[in-house]
């Protein structure tokens, strides 16, 4: 018996046996766009960090919210490198210097508000909803600083949005901007 003949003798079981196979592509799209997880295509999850103790580039978990501990014992802040071509190197165990060599940038480290990263561990603490804590954080829990994390400034002040700007121009027109993951 062909496949043809078994399809038009029990077409209820063909017609679920087509939506499992369409679950399961949806599945695996969305797993690989991001849309269970990790980051947008690559399914990447984790993310570049700054440990301010010995300013090297270290990955952690991209879900943590900096600052976080590094592998120095001090604070490590989430690091934002950008390319201006293609996102292929490993920055990790490198300086900015040493990012700088490999044809990259640090545009921007960001990190919590202290009073925010306190709610946050609260809220962790209490068992809350912590979907809902983060988007109030969004709105105004951020800092952000240069590469060098000495200074920091709200991301909603004039300055905080002129350090994420001025990543912008570092460029050449018409260049492809890319964040390294």
């Amino acid at each position: 018996m062909s496949l043809r003949e078994k399809i038009e003798q029990n077409p209820t079981a063909a017609a679920i046996g087509a939506v499992v196979v369409l679950v399961i592509a949806i599945a695996v799209i969305a797993l690989q766009s991001g849309l269970l997880g990790g980051s947008r295509g690559t399914g990447v999850r984790e993310a570049y960090f700054l440990d301010t103790g010995t300013k090297q580039i270290f990955r952690g978990g991209i879900s943590e919210q900096a600052p976080i501990k590094a592998p120095s014992g001090k604070e490590g802040v989430r690091a934002f490198i950008y390319t201006c071509g293609e996102c292929a190197d490993d920055y990790a165990g490198l300086d900015e210097a040493g990012v700088q060599g490999a044809d990259a940038f640090i545009g921007y480290t960001q990190r919590l508000d202290p009073k925010a990263k306190k709610m946050l561990e609260k809220a962790k603490a209490a068992g809350q909803d912590l979907m809902m804590v983060e988007m109030q954080l969004s709105q105004n829990g951020y800092q952000y600083s240069d590469a060098k994390a000495t200074k920091w400034v709200s991301q909603n002040s004039r300055a905080g949005m002129g350090v994420v700007q001025s990543v912008q121009s570092k460029c050449p027109d018409g260049a492809k901007m890319c964040i390294a993951r």
